[in-house]
């Protein structure tokens, strides 16, 4: 897609999102999946896209401020940390992580400054394929470089597993999405009490006082019976989300 087109299309979504009331409103991006099968090329280009879709958004809550309608939805712009191959992690790499960080975040500041509103908040994508020494360096750097100009600001991880969740916690994140739970119940894991995944047919007792497992049988989340396999899958899905609820909950900080 053109920036132009970004832009455009940023218009829209952004206007459907304020329609629904969200509470919270992601602006467009291009996630970075695969940081070793991606070109740099390819990375710059899709942060580009994503930096044009975060200034659109940001254009457009200022118009429509102006024009004194309502925007009560938090606006968040989406970065998304970039480097060279992961083959080895080592200072020069981190630095280099970090450098394209302190750019991406500059930009979006300039953003900021040039129109004259702030963004509610900041998530930061594509961690989920880096490793979790490199993520606590990255969430690490994220937190300093925006609290240093931003005292109050929001800063969101996308898409996190438990782990990388707990290390930003400890870096001043203060918010999360993630479909894990949904990924490891569609390959029949199940989280112990520990939150360490096991096969569901590996399991010899419920041992878990969450409502899924208090309220169906063991047999239930092993269903998979064509035509009811799909409950199984939503069953475990639920007490794996309980299991990450209860690790925050007993989280200290």
């Amino acid at each position: 897609l053109s920036l132009r087109k970004a832009s455009q299309i940023q218009k829209k979504f952004l206007k459907l999102q304020l329609a629904t009331k969200a509470d919270m409103i992601l602006t467009l991006d291009r996630v970075i999946k695969d940081p070793n099968g991606m070109s740099i090329k390819e990375k710059k280009r899709r942060v580009q896209f994503s930096l044009k879709c975060a200034k659109t958004a940001l254009q457009l809550k200022a118009e429509l401020l102006d024009l004194g309608e309502k925007f009560d939805s938090l606006l968040f712009a989406v970065v998304h940390p970039y480097g060279p191959r992961l083959d080895k992690i080592n200072d020069k790499l981190i630095r280099k992580y970090e450098q394209n960080c302190d750019d991406y975040l500059s930009q979006l500041m300039d953003y900021e400054d040039e129109i004259g509103i702030y963004f509610d908040g900041f998530a930061i994508g594509s961690l989920i394929p880096l490793p979790i020494s490199l993520v606590k360096s990255i969430g690490n750097f994220i937190s300093k470089r925006i609290h240093e100009e931003r005292k109050q600001v929001i800063l969101h991880g996308l898409g996190m597993t438990s782990t990388k969740m707990l290390e930003l916690l400890e870096c001043g994140f203060d918010s999360f999405d993630t479909n894990f739970h949904i990924k490891l119940a569609k390959n029949k894991y199940y989280l112990s009490n520990h939150g360490k995944p096991v096969k569901i047919d590996k399991v010899k007792t419920l041992k878990c006082d969450c409502p899924i497992c208090s309220s169906y049988s063991l047999r239930e989340l092993r269903e998979r019976r064509k035509g009811v396999k799909e409950v199984s899958t939503v069953l475990i899905s639920l007490h794996n989300f309980f299991v990450y609820k209860k690790q925050f909950n007993n989280y200290t900080f």
